[in-house]
C-alpha cells in the first residue's frame, strides 16, 4: 500500500515536469551569436560524421583537401534558386556554408526575404565565407516565419524560391546541421 502511494507521490510530479518541458520547448533553437564562427570541435565533427553526413552527397576535393556536402533534396529546387553547400576544411578544423548555383558555381545574384515583419535583400556577388555565414544566420532566423516569401533577381525579374514547406524544410535542415557542426546551436 505504501509503495502504491510512493508511485503516485513521485510519479505525478515527474509526469507534470515532462509535460511542462514539452510544452515550453521552442520549435527552433536560437543561434548563439557569441559562438558564431567557423571552428569545428571534434565532438561536433563526430556527431556530423556519425549521424548527419549520410543525408548528404559527399564530394572530396583533393586539390583543396575539402569535403563538400550537398543535400540531394535540393535537386527539386527551381533552376534559379541557390543551393546550400557545407564545406568541411578538415585540416584546419573549420566548416563553411556557401551558396551555389545548380551548376555548382558560386551564386552571384540578389536574393530577397520578405515577411509581414521584415524585409532583407542581399547581393551574393563576391561574398566571402563570413558574409555568407551572416546571411545564413539571418535566413535561419526568418525561416521560422509562416508568411515568409523568398525571391531571387534574375534577368531583371523577381522569381519566387523555396515557396513550399518541403523546400524550406530542406534549407532549415542544412542550416541546422551547419550551425550544429560549428557549435553555434
Amino acid at each position: 500500500m505504501k509503495a502504491n502511494r510512493l508511485k503516485w507521490f513521485f510519479g505525478l510530479p515527474l509526469i507534470a515536469l515532462i509535460v511542462l518541458v514539452l510544452v515550453t520547448q521552442p520549435n527552433q533553437r536560437p543561434i548563439s551569436k557569441a559562438k558564431l564562427g567557423f571552428k569545428v570541435l571534434e565532438s561536433d565533427a563526430l556527431f556530423f560524421k556519425n549521424l548527419r553526413q549520410f543525408y548528404y552527397e559527399r564530394e572530396v576535393r583533393k586539390d583543396a583537401d575539402f569535403e563538400l556536402f550537398r543535400h540531394p533534396d535540393q535537386i527539386q529546387f527551381e533552376p534559379n534558386a541557390p543551393r546550400l553547400i557545407i564545406v568541411n576544411n578538415w585540416k584546419h578544423d573549420e566548416a563553411y556554408l556557401l551558396f551555389e548555383t545548380k551548376a555548382g558555381t558560386p551564386f552571384e545574384q540578389v536574393i530577397r526575404f520578405d515577411s509581414n515583419k521584415d524585409s532583407f535583400e542581399y547581393d551574393l556577388s563576391g561574398l566571402n565565407a563570413a558574409e555568407q555565414q551572416q546571411i545564413a544566420v539571418n535566413l535561419y532566423d526568418v525561416l521560422k516565419s509562416k508568411d515568409l516569401r523568398c525571391s531571387v533577381l534574375s534577368k531583371n525579374e523577381w522569381y519566387p524560391i523555396w515557396d513550399n514547406e518541403a523546400e524550406r524544410g530542406v534549407v532549415r535542415m542544412i542550416l541546422k546541421d551547419y550551425f550544429k557542426l560549428t557549435g553555434s546551436l
